[in-house]
């Protein structure tokens, strides 16, 4: 889909990749998805170090709306935030200034095939599935990108 390099961190220490394929110098935007405070660890870690004594050119890490599983905070995320210092966005679409307008552009990178969301989509659920389809979103396997509701 576009992409230049792939890091599972599942197989491979996410921090030292993203430093090889960087050249030792992290990343300048994280996007953390998962919605788990490990997943928010990673991001963390991969992200470039902020310069001392400046705000200007700060890595930016964009998180979910909630992370609402039952886990502990860890030292390592508060340790982290301190010395990187990223700039957080929520990614809800009420963050947006003009959402109508992100919609408008979502619709056209479909469109485009910039965002092939159709190739994102691994697995359809029709809805007396839907607790299977949860079971499958939590479980971590391998293969599952994105589920869906199939109400046809």
């Amino acid at each position: 889909m576009g992409r230049h390099h792939t890091v599972n961190p599942l197989k491979e220490d996410a921090q030292k990749a993203v430093f090889d394929i960087s050249g030792g110098y992290g990343a300048d935007v994280a996007v953390e998805i998962s919605g788990s405070l490990k997943g928010f660890e990673t991001a963390l870690t991969v992200l470039k170090e902020a310069k001392l004594w400046s705000h200007e050119g700060r890595a930016k890490l964009l998180i979910p709306t909630l992370y609402g599983r039952d886990e502990k905070w860890s030292g390592k995320n508060g340790y982290a935030l301190m010395n990187k210092a990223p700039v957080i966005h929520s990614t809800h679409p009420r963050y947006a200034i003009d959402p109508l307008e992100n919609y408008r552009r979502a619709i056209a990178a479909y469109e485009d095939d910039v965002l092939p969301i159709d190739r994102m989509i691994t697995h359809r659920f029709k809805l007396e599935e839907i607790n299977r389809g949860f079971q499958l979103l939590e479980s971590g396997k391998e293969g599952y990108i994105k589920g869906i509701l199939d109400l046809s």
